[in-house]
């Protein structure tokens, strides 16, 4: 049997400059993959929901893990006259008590919402 030389090992410095890429790639997807399917639940509702404005009721700091982020609880009165409360995490950090922001809810199931300073998403303004 031949004894493996250095120059035989699976792991090259050839292809050494992979492993970074690869952990790079899997760290990314980590954070990436998770956000888009948190923004995919609401890609139907941006889209054919109805839009109104809240009142911001609270906001306050709330810690997950090492990580603080901004929750806000806001209040909205749908189409049907149904004054609905929800709280979502705020990713602009720039909503305050009291301030008005925009949500866009189901106008059959208002209970379905989102306010737009939760979403990464934009809403684009179609002619």
């Amino acid at each position: 049997m031949v004894p493996l030389s250095s120059h035989d090992s699976p792991i090259t410095s050839r292809n050494s400059p992979l492993i970074p890429i690869l952990f790079v790639a899997f760290v990314v997807s980590a954070w990436v993959v998770p956000a888009i399917f948190r923004e995919k639940r609401n890609w139907s509702l941006l889209r054919d929901g109805e839009i109104t404005l809240a009142r911001v009721v609270a906001q306050s700091r709330e810690q997950q893990g090492r990580t603080t982020y901004s929750k806000i609880e806001f209040e909205f009165r749908a189409n049907s006259g149904r004054i609905v409360r929800n709280s979502q995490r705020d990713v602009t950090e720039k909503v305050f008590e009291e301030m008005t922001i925009p949500v866009v809810y189901d106008p059959l199931d208002p209970s379905k919402n989102t306010a737009l300073c939760a979403s990464h998403l934009k809403i684009q303004e179609s002619i």
